[in-house]
């Protein structure tokens, strides 16, 4: 689905978020955008589009029955999910040094280490009195979850629920009904508001009740008592750009100025990233940012300097992704490197558009040898299944290797976005970074520190890959400035940023 956005749209959602502070509003996270990527972009397909205005006045108008139908609808599922109303998880003591909150999304969780956070809350736990708050990505029971979690030595655990009892349900939607009030205020009083203002707070209006909003209002409420009964000193989470992070930086500044936030700068930023940037503004003197490396602190650092923010502690935390060099370098002096490694995001749109270009491109070079790698969540959907029947050229693979594997063979690799293209660098593959939304960066290797082949077009990248069949591509890259970037973004993990 073709978007209009352009930069327009950060900043007009960047001049609404200003105006927040209320914690309901916050938790929609139709305001927070965490990358430009097409997936994303979706929720906003009518901006600066001809039915703008019509779409616009449609969701003003249409605002109190949806209300009124989801607000029923969560109703509803709280009755029907009687397990899911009282906490029933408690942590054994009433006081911490620190406290952390992670992810659980892989429906098949094994955990040896944190799912989200890898080693990060294992090497805490061996020397802090650590206590974790793990949101559920999953269908699996919080019970069963708890468990699994506990038996990795995880001892001070709570799952948190995904809904709330009927009477606190009504009371939540009963708030958030009066928190969107003020949208609407903002629509009607706010002259200066241009039309496409008008269209995002009508859409954010819409999305102040749907299920994604519900869920962090959940994890408010839950997060609250919490805070309320525990004495804790410090508090860490991943910073990203979601609007669940804004929300919870605004209760502690709020409500429990104490506690300090260390905030884990976990994927890799683009200077698109505008979510990332809203979100250290939202961080106050006594706050840390724990960067993976050199690079993503420089990064960070820059922007609270030329911003004025209060907070200025910026540390270098690292990454599980970094592992022993010596071995990374054996690891590639001893396999072949000869292939061109195809990287699409964890997204289905990724997917089907880097597919499209291996049965594109691959034909044309059977000479070259191409390896496409997909996550495992893309599969399941059908229309990467249909393509996945189609029968590629003999000179093309879709990898059931580890990632690792993939990388050590690739001489090249085609991404847009994803991390696994600076993990790459380790094993000397070459980056070629491919874009075709020029409005927008999403290329996380700067090319001002490190110069690689770019392709905003189909045809630009198939006459990379001509460069590529007819002489090395490679002359002007050692591996030494491919496995120092990758240094430089992911450091060796460093606990002691949480002092």
């Amino acid at each position: 689905m073709s978007v209009t956005a352009d930069n327009s749209l950060l900043d007009n959602l960047r001049r609404i978020n200003q105006q927040f502070d209320n914690l309901f509003l916050l938790a929609n996270p139709f305001f927070r955008l965490t990358k430009p990527t097409s997936e994303n972009l979706i929720k906003y397909k009518d901006y600066k589009q001809d039915r703008m205005k019509l779409r616009t006045l449609n969701n003003f108008m249409c605002f109190p029955l949806t209300a009124f139908l989801q607000s029923i609808w969560n109703i509803l599922l709280s009755l029907v999910t009687p397990w899911e109303w009282f906490p029933k998880q408690v942590l054994e003591k009433q006081s911490y040094e620190i406290f952390g909150i992670s992810q659980i999304t892989s429906p098949h969780p094994i955990f040896e280490v944190d799912p989200l956070l890898g080693q990060i809350p294992m090497l805490l736990n061996q020397n802090k009195d650590l206590a974790m708050f793990y949101l559920n990505g999953t269908r699996i029971s919080r019970s069963t979850l708890r468990e699994l979690l506990v038996s990795q030595s995880f001892l001070n655990v709570i799952i948190n629920s995904k809904t709330l009892s009927p009477i606190e349900t009504a009371y939540v939607l009963l708030v958030n009904f009066k928190a969107s009030m003020s949208l609407l205020r903002i629509a009607i009083k706010d002259t200066e508001l241009s039309s496409e203002q008008i269209y995002l707070l009508s859409e954010g209006l819409i999305h102040q009740f749907k299920r994604p909003t519900y869920a962090n209002l959940v994890l408010l409420q839950r997060l609250i008592k919490i805070l309320e009964k525990e004495n804790i000193e410090k508090i860490f989470f991943t910073l990203e750009g979601h609007a669940h992070e804004a929300m919870v930086m605004t209760l502690l500044n709020t409500s429990f100025p104490h506690v300090k936030i260390k905030a884990i700068q976990h994927a890799p930023i683009v200077s698109s990233q505008s979510g990332y940037f809203e979100n250290l503004l939202l961080l106050k003197e006594s706050d840390s940012i724990l960067c993976t490396g050199e690079i993503p602190k420089e990064f960070t650092s820059i922007y609270l300097e030329k911003n004025s923010i209060g907070c200025r502690d910026v540390q270098i935390v690292g990454s599980t992704k970094n592992q022993h060099m010596d071995l990374i370098d054996r690891a590639t002096h001893s396999t072949g490197q000869d292939s061109i490694l195809f990287l699409p995001e964890g997204t289905e749109n990724s997917t089907l558009e880097f597919l499209d270009l291996l049965h594109s491109i691959a034909p044309k070079f059977p000479a070259l040898k191409f390896v496409i790698r997909l996550h495992p969540a893309t599969r399941t959907s059908v229309r990467v299944r249909t393509i996945l029947k189609k029968t590629l050229s003999t000179n093309a693979v879709v990898s059931d290797l580890p990632l690792v594997s993939d990388l050590q063979s690739a001489k090249y690799c085609v991404y847009r976005g994803t991390a696994s293209a600076i993990e790459g660098l380790a094993y000397g593959a070459i980056p070629i970074h491919y874009n075709t939304n020029p409005l927008f960066n999403l290329d996380p290797i700067l090319s001002q520190k490190l110069k690689h082949p770019a392709a905003a077009t189909h045809e630009q990248l198939e006459e990379i890959i001509r460069k590529i069949s007819v002489s090395d591509l490679d002359l002007s890259f050692d591996t030494a400035s491919l496995t120092e970037y990758f240094s430089k973004y992911f450091a060796p993990l460093n606990t002691a940023a949480f002092e």
